[in-house]
């Protein structure tokens, strides 16, 4: 028998670490400087025999830049990433040395009602977690590092049809192109990640809120949301996946949301649909 008593157990254990630095100067009234750098630390362990045993080592370094003025904000950051995992069976299995820039423009067009538009631009990575990499049977050692470019244009709106109602409702649509579009698929018995080469997004998001004072201590707060994302396979032309949207990835997504709020206990609700493609 392969396992003893016919069963087996698997016992694993992370540990992490954080930890954080952060300076910020003003050097005029509209104008901000800030240094900041956190770093991570991850180790996983498992009671199984040859395995991985990864330790993971996070930095993020970011040099940020605000400048406001009247009814204008401009924010620029330089964001150096860096990622180094070690593990038993190689000395750096993954590692990652990324800057990533962010720029983003904002501005107020309104007072009454309050209205803001805005438009930004960032490099963004997403590194594969230990559960993607390293667990038994879900690990896919393979993966790379996702990478996105992103672009981002939206608006915001406030209204205070009285003194005790507040509506706001946000739009923004987006555009990016990814690589190594990180995404899980089902096998036999298991979900497990895989990279695709080059997928393009496009889509856009509704949201609307409305804040009902109650009471001097109860507030109720409804929230209702609505996302397009579509996520076209851009890799090899001539396949059958070529311009198809991504499996398993929803391409309309409904939220509601409804909280009550009080001086001691909050209490909420939240209902979910989205329609996905296989």
């Amino acid at each position: 028998m392969k396992y003893p008593l016919g069963e087996q157990t698997d016992v694993n254990n992370e540990q992490e670490l954080y930890g954080s630095l952060c300076s910020v100067w003003k050097p005029f009234s509209s104008l901000k400087i800030a240094f900041a750098h956190d770093m991570a630390y991850h180790h996983l362990r498992n009671n199984l025999p040859l395995q991985a045993q990864p330790i993971r080592l996070e930095h993020y370094t970011a040099f940020t830049l605000q400048y406001e003025k009247s009814r204008f904000k401009v924010e620029s950051t330089l964001l150096y990433h860096q990622v180094n995992d070690k593990t038993n069976f190689q000395p750096s299995s993954l590692s990652l040395h990324k800057l990533l820039p962010t720029l983003s423009l904002s501005a107020c067009l309104s007072s009454k009602p309050l209205v803001y538009a805005r438009i930004s631009y960032k490099d963004a990575v997403r590194m594969p977690t230990f559960t993607d990499l390293y667990y038994l049977r879900l690990g896919n050692t393979h993966l790379q590092p996702e990478q996105a470019h992103l672009w981002n244009i939206g608006a915001s709106v406030q209204l205070k049809p009285s003194s005790k109602n507040t509506f706001n409702a946000h739009i923004d649509a987006y555009y990016g192109t990814i690589n190594n579009k990180l995404v899980a698929f089902p096998t036999l018995y298991v979900w497990k990640m895989t990279n695709f080469g080059r997928v393009n997004t496009t889509g856009f998001e509704l949201s609307a809120s409305l804040n009902t004072l109650l009471t001097k201590h109860i507030c109720w707060q409804t929230n209702v949301g609505y996302t397009f994302q579509s996520l076209l396979d851009k890799t090899q032309k001539g396949t059958p996946v070529y311009e198809k949207q991504l499996p398993y990835t929803p391409k309309h997504r409904f939220t509601v949301t409804t909280t009550m709020q009080t001086s001691w206990c909050n209490i909420g609700y939240t209902a979910s649909d989205y329609k996905r493609t296989i």
